[in-house]
């Protein structure tokens, strides 16, 4: 989602990058006077979006307003109810009930329920329920050059059986009402950040996919079998201190940030050995992990 620019925008912004990179704002902290907050769900979604307006939307109705979420299933709890105010017939889309792994040997050992229960990131729900008048929006990018990049935003106008009808929502005048239709994608996991709190098929080492381990407090944990290397890399406008851990039965190693792994034996080992610093470890090689 692009935040169009203001000066709240630019200072929310500005409260962000602070708030993620200045230590002193660690931990518990009182939000601006600026932000207003609410703890009713219900009340927030029909401040954004009124349902008598929803069940006659148009276009700008849309364009003017978006609910941003931390996480995917927030994303899926408001998409439900908003689309459930509307009064067009749903039409639903499911997605390939085929699996692969890395040597692109298809898999079938998967049945389709579980393979369209998964909700990575950057992938879009397994089962997908449309109703025209509804905003969707890319997560890929699928004609540039006609505007339809990721991030775009959409207003379903038509559903057909393999195809979208939909007009573009932009505040660009060189797009914005054009309409396009969008066709059934492939798309490969291979070609996805990795999520190693949720891993795909595709990452499987073996035949099933070992289990977390479950701690005293019934909490799932990955247990770390060594990190293998220090760097400072690139985080929005400023850098980050990561780590690249390889993780007991897991094949790939993925870059966690470093203050996650303080007071562990495995950071500690891993100092001992190449110090403090960042830029550190195993081989140049070790690099290619999942982020």
């Amino acid at each position: 989602m692009r935040v169009v620019e203001s000066e709240v925008n630019q200072q929310f912004a500005e409260w962000l990058y602070q708030l993620s990179y200045t230590r002193s704002q660690h931990g518990l902290l009182d939000l601006p006077d600026w932000i207003q907050t609410t703890d009713d769900r219900q009340f927030f979604r029909q401040f954004i979006y009124p349902g008598h307006i929803i069940q006659f939307p148009n276009a700008s109705f849309f364009l003017k307003r978006a609910i941003l979420t931390s996480r995917n299933d927030g994303v899926d709890v408001f998409n439900r109810e908003i689309t459930d105010l509307t009064n067009s017939e749903s039409h639903d889309y499911f997605a390939l009930d085929t699996a692969q792994n890395d040597r692109s040997i298809e898999l079938t050992d998967y049945t389709s329920e579980f393979l369209q229960a998964i909700s990575g990131k950057g992938i879009p729900l397994g089962k997908l329920s449309l109703r025209v008048g509804m905003p969707i929006m890319l997560l890929r990018n699928y004609y540039p050059k006609q505007g339809l990049c990721n991030g775009c935003r959409l207003i379903v106008t038509r559903l057909f059986n393999h195809c979208i009808k939909a007009k573009i929502m932009s505040q660009d005048p060189r797009y914005n009402g054009r309409e396009h239709i969008i066709t059934r994608i492939t798309l490969s996991t291979k070609l996805l950040k990795r999520d190693p709190q949720n891993p795909l098929p595709s990452q499987l080492s073996e035949d099933t996919q070992p289990p977390p381990i479950i701690n005293t407090d019934g909490e799932q944990e990955k247990v770390v079998e060594k990190i293998l290397r220090a760097e400072k890399r690139k985080r929005g406008r400023g850098f980050r201190r990561d780590v690249l851990v390889k993780w007991v039965q897991f094949k790939e190693p993925n870059w966690e940030p470093r203050e996650s792994l303080e007071d562990t034996q495995a950071l500690d080992f891993f100092e001992n050995k190449f110090g403090a610093g960042d830029d550190v470890g195993e081989a140049i090689g070790a690099r290619t992990g999942r982020i």
